[in-house]
């Protein structure tokens, strides 16, 4: 449970300290979202409890989701076709 808590505090002092840096702070999410999974799962794992799984199969749809929107618009912000008004 120690290892979620840390990974999730480690995304969460990153996502603060990345500044404007868009890219950084979705990799700084993932690892705020794998915090969360792991701890989901050992605590499932703990109770005896197959709804942990079930909730981190949820967590990684919606990562899943948040990373393609993030890298396409990280793509779309880097290649200048975005806000092109010629």
């Amino acid at each position: 449970m120690t290892f979620g808590l840390a990974l999730t505090g480690i995304g969460a002092a990153g996502f603060t300290l990345t500044g404007s840096s868009l890219l950084g702070k979705i990799f700084c999410l993932e690892v705020m979202l794998l915090g969360v999974n792991s701890a989901l799962i050992l605590a499932s794992l703990a109770s005896g409890s197959p709804d942990g799984y079930a909730h981190a199969l949820l967590v990684v749809c919606v990562a899943g989701a948040e990373t393609a929107i993030g890298l396409s618009l990280v793509v779309a912000l880097y290649s200048g076709t975005a806000y092109d008004t010629d």
